[in-house]
């Protein structure tokens, strides 16, 4: 392929569309959103989508880009109009539609209904000469197409991307224009260095395009994916490009951002042999703090951190700030990003209300609870806590309260999980006819139901006050799969099925088996309950993992 950035105003030759396109399509605001953002511009480059051809004989057969490239085409023919000294260097001819090429040539808007083509093409045009204001002898017309003239020689650009004559060139256009798949930074980044007129010798690009597609196997690894973003994996099918959005900042709304970044290292003389190595540098040190597993862990947590998913800014920034750093400068930048994570945090004060920061707390607690675990092949499972099709969610060890079941069947469902956790502990007889009865009933009547629940929490907790209900020490993340019956559940319901969960090698945080087990708990005595030992040992873990990252204050038992 051979790769470049043309003004537009440098485009030459004929452009032979062929029969597998369609005709010209675009409305009359796609044709003014153009008009506006390059006079809008100002002085400064704007860069045209890319132009995808592949030379056929003298001429070029146009794979991609018909209709920007007829807009173009349009909009000189309309300046044409009112400055005819206007040249026009390129034309555009069709497999099928000879009286498309001929209409093109000499707009006649009275023929516009003759075919779809001329209606396009027509109505554009008159969008066109509306804008430039033809017709109105009020208006400057003259000095706006002057004005325009200039923008598209000056400062109008097209990535111009001619592939090998040997590239099907339906293959092509099918690829790029079935559900619109456009070509991305990475292919565009990728041609800098592997295109024909790239100035490389074949030896380089070919120890480029090695190390290329290793860079793009190893970030199909999910546990490397996760610990670098929280983006998904189809929001990257070139897993590539993360990399490169990385390097520029981030990812950005301006699709070709990325490209331009590296293409202007390489116009302000960077040699591309160099900036091949730069981008080799930056990925081996990403892939050296994830094979490092405490800094995997701490870097990991700040990552996954982010509610928000575009959260690239934070590696970002912990690359720039710590690129001149030795290992042991790293881990403590690291621990201070942590603690000013918790800075606000007050473990006394948490409350159920206070989602986010509790989420955040018992993310930070899983994290370092692994990380510090004697067994050095563990590893925090980000790719797991990431996986879209789970919902983690913070979630009651032990509920009281079931005001989210307001219909029949999430009664029902509540009442079967909690008759069978009355059965395991050995609670028979009246309760267990009376909640039968009750699930015989359609419908089951809110009175009712809310009389019985109460004696069935009543039954399943211990005998204490229920403050404790909404704090810290009665929360941990749970995957519910937002299931109201299961949410609004004693321990002993959840505890069963967390078993039933770790027995079908379901992913379960590591600290939310301990609590679910009771491994916290010195010697304890029933483990079918939710008691003040119990909340008191959980809580005295997290303190004493957490306690290197929060304030004095905080982090007194």
């Amino acid at each position: 392929m051979e790769f470049n950035i043309k003004g537009v105003l440098d485009i030459k030759g004929c452009f032979f569309v062929p029969d597998y396109q369609r005709g010209y399509r675009w409305r009359e605001e796609e044709v003014k959103q153009l008009l506006d953002d390059i006079y809008e511009n100002g002085e400064k480059n704007y860069y045209l989508q890319p132009i995808v051809v592949r030379r056929k004989g003298g001429n070029y057969e146009l794979i991609d880009g018909q209709q920007r490239l007829t807009t173009i085409y349009l909009i000189l023919s309309c300046i044409k109009e009112i400055l005819p000294k206007t040249p026009i260097n390129y034309q555009i001819t069709y497999e099928t539609r000879q009286e498309t090429y001929d209409f093109l040539r000499e707009i006649d808007l009275g023929r516009k209904n003759e075919n779809i083509d001329f209606f396009f093409i027509a109505n554009a045009y008159t969008t066109i000469r509306q804008w430039f204001k033809v017709d109105d002898s009020e208006k400057d017309s003259m000095g706006t197409a002057i004005d325009f003239y200039r923008q598209l020689k000056n400062f109008v650009k097209v990535i111009w991307y001619e592939v090998d004559e040997d590239i099907s060139g339906v293959g092509l256009f099918t690829r790029l224009n079935i559900g619109r798949i456009p070509l991305t930074n990475s292919e565009l980044v990728r041609a800098l260095f592997l295109s024909r007129n790239s100035n490389l010798t074949p030896a380089e690009q070919l120890e480029i395009a090695a190390e290329w597609d290793n860079i793009q196997k190893e970030l199909h690894q999910p546990s490397f994916w996760a610990f670098l973003t929280n983006y998904q994996s189809e929001d990257y099918p070139n897993r590539i490009d993360l990399l490169f959005d990385l390097m520029a900042g981030g990812k950005s709304k301006d699709n070709y951002a990325t490209f331009f970044f590296f293409n202007n290292k390489i116009k302000q003389g960077e040699k591309k042999q160099e900036l091949w190595k730069e981008i080799v540098a930056y990925f081996s040190r990403l892939r050296e703090w994830y094979e490092n597993r405490e800094i995997f862990h701490k870097v990991g947590f700040l990552v996954a951190d982010k509610i928000d998913k575009n959260n690239d800014k934070t590696l970002i920034h912990l690359l720039k700030e710590t690129e001149e750093k030795k290992k042991d400068e790293l881990l403590a930048y690291l621990d201070s990003q942590i603690t000013e994570t918790l800075k606000d945090t007050d473990l006394d004060t948490l409350s159920y209300q206070d989602k986010t920061p509790i989420q955040r707390v018992l993310l930070l607690f899983n994290v370092l609870s692994v990380m510090e675990n004697k067994d050095k092949s563990l590893r925090f499972p980000f790719d797991k806590y990431k996986d879209k099709n789970i919902t983690w969610s913070l979630e009651h060890i032990h509920a009281q309260n079931a005001v989210s079941l307001n219909t029949t069947e999430k009664r029902k469902e509540w009442l079967k999980i909690h008759k069978e956790a009355l059965s395991n502990i050995g609670k028979e007889g009246q309760i267990i006819n009376r909640i039968e009865e009750l699930e015989a009933k359609n419908p089951i009547e809110g009175v009712q139901f809310d009389r019985l629940q109460k004696e069935i929490f009543t039954l399943l907790s211990t005998k204490e006050n229920d403050n404790y209900l909404d704090s810290l020490s009665n929360m941990a993340l749970l995957n519910t799969n937002n299931n109201a019956a299961l949410n609004s559940s004693v321990f002993e319901v959840k505890r069963r099925k967390i078993i039933e969960m770790d027995k079908e090698g379901a992913y379960i945080p590591y600290c939310t088996r301990m609590v679910f087990l009771k491994y916290y708990t010195e010697n304890p005595t029933n483990m079918h309950f939710w008691g003040a030992d119990d909340r008191k040992a959980y809580e005295k873990a997290i303190r004493k993992m957490l306690t290197p990252y929060l304030n004095t204050k905080n982090s007194q038992a």
